[in-house]
């Protein structure tokens, strides 16, 4: 007699668990959920926050020495005539407003560094918790995975091999291409950068290693993962690399930038998916950063 096997619900359901089924369209679809985010926080969160931020250092800057001591009414009059003179002048022509804004940050406030990388966290990581994690129940990595010595000085090496990677293709790009042009707030970054002790400093703790952490756990932590958590890697690996060139892409920079810094994404990517420990990422990502800081405070401008 031919006995036959009933199914148990409990293992089917283990397996769907542990290998989610892929649906040919998921990929477009998370894809279309990360866009929304960008969206949100490029168009919308980031102009607002940003311009508010900007005119209140600039308007600051702008109000006369003795302003703490004139009676209430000429404040409220002076301030109003400042904050209407730059309203005007942030519509007509904003791109000059912003190069004003970073000239005051590299060269008086460079304190502003930190707010200006927790404004991009506030802009780009809340919307991907509430949108990705609690709306689309999207799996995230958080920072709870295990952090020690070898994982720190392991993902700094692999930050250096990514840096030597980004100077060996990028002279051969730059014959393609033209010379790399960075964005504006490199450029200025930069050029005020050389010999200046204290910008480095500030630079190494923002630019270095906030920007680390917070593009990883955006890029790496809500994206990636994203796709990883539907066994999608590959496709993830490939759009969050993509995306996080573009989106050091600016006006004026070459076309060699986004091809570049779309393959440091992938090996940030990569390094993640391999470990499965964030802080390799992290970490890879903060040496490559404070790397470029620390040529930019031998060489200045020349760095570019």
């Amino acid at each position: 007699m031919l006995v036959t096997k009933t199914p148990d619900p409990m293992e089917s359901l283990e397996e769907n668990i542990g290998n989610p089924q892929k649906k040919p369209f998921e990929p477009i679809v998370i894809a279309f959920q990360q866009f929304l985010v960008l969206i949100l926080g490029t168009y919308v969160l980031l102009p607002l926050i940003a311009t508010s931020v900007v005119l209140t250092v600039l308007i600051s800057k702008e109000l006369p020495s003795d302003f703490p001591y004139l009676d209430g009414s000429t404040r409220a009059e002076i301030y109003k005539q400042t904050t209407e003179k730059f309203q005007k002048e942030i519509q007509s022509d904003n791109k000059q407003i912003y190069q004003r804004y970073i000239e005051v940050m590299v060269k008086e406030k460079p304190w502003l560094l930190i707010v200006d990388r927790f404004i991009w966290a506030l802009c780009f990581i809340l919307p991907a918790y509430f949108i990705l994690v609690r709306f689309f129940k999207a799996e995230y990595a958080d920072l709870s995975d295990s952090f020690d010595l070898k994982t720190m000085f392991t993902g700094a090496g692999l930050g250096a091999l990514v840096f030597l990677f980004v100077i060996v293709f990028g002279f051969f790009l730059t014959k393609i291409f033209g010379k790399q042009t960075p964005n504006e707030f490199q450029e200025a970054l930069f050029k005020e950068m050389k010999g200046n002790r204290s910008l480095l400093l500030w630079s190494l703790y923002s630019v270095g290693l906030i920007t680390g952490i917070v593009e990883e756990v955006f890029f790496r932590g809500f994206c990636l993962k994203q796709f990883q958590g539907r066994g999608l890697e590959i496709p993830g690996l490939l759009f969050t690399s993509v995306v996080f060139g573009l989106v050091h892409y600016g006006e004026q920079s070459s076309i060699s930038v986004p091809i570049l810094l779309s393959f440091v994404g992938m090996f940030f990517g990569l390094f993640y998916l391999r470990t499965g420990n964030i802080w390799y990422s992290i970490s890879a990502h903060v040496s490559y950063n404070s790397i470029m800081l620390l040529i930019a405070y031998i060489k200045g401008g020349e760095l570019q």
